[in-house]
């Protein structure tokens, strides 16, 4: 199962928040990295289905795409630019380029529940945002908390209607002040 734990040097303490992406009851095969750490493919099965999963140095999901058969064998370009994945078939041979995405996320009308001036220490904060990509579309986003400016939690946001996504900041003591950010 094919864990991505971006920032792993940085962490110190117990009760650590999970911010990487898993692959729960999948088997990893064989993965590959860019010359620069930039780019990182894998390959993985589970039960019933065969993938070529594609990330970005932090953890972030590129894309996955679904194999027609059991393609344990991955290689890629020293740029990341080309990857190969390959199995045992005679057409089990797929060649992946990556396209480099200009465009950046648009992320607007970000709001909370409830708002600013109203939270009480009982209260989790529902965050809303929306996220367009007219490019490549988005896959994640994640809201990144700090109750001092140093330590960041991180939350990831569910897609609700069109492209409008959410999550919670849990509750905190009275006079509790959090910052937050979201990325996508």
């Amino acid at each position: 199962m094919p864990h991505f734990w971006d920032e792993a040097r940085l962490r110190l303490g117990a009760n650590q928040t999970e911010d990487w992406i898993r692959f729960e009851s999948w088997i990893g095969w064989d993965v590959a990295v860019s010359n620069d750490g930039g780019i990182v493919a894998a390959t993985v099965t589970n039960a019933s289905s065969y993938k070529a999963l594609f990330f970005r140095s932090d953890g972030a999901l590129i894309g996955e795409f679904d194999l027609m058969q059991f393609s344990p064998l991955i290689s890629m370009s020293g740029d990341g630019g080309i990857i190969a994945v390959g199995g045992p078939g005679w057409d089990s041979l797929y060649v992946f380029g990556v396209l480099d995405d200009s465009t950046p996320q648009l992320i607007e009308s970000v709001w909370q529940e409830p708002g600013n001036d109203a939270v009480t220490h009982e209260d989790a904060v529902m965050v809303y945002t929306n996220v367009t990509d007219s490019e490549s579309g988005v896959k994640q986003v994640a809201i990144h908390y700090s109750l001092d400016g140093e330590t960041w939690f991180v939350v990831n946001m569910t897609k609700l209607e069109g492209a409008t996504w959410n999550g919670a900041i849990p509750s905190f003591a009275y006079c509790t002040w959090v910052n937050y950010t979201i990325t996508a």
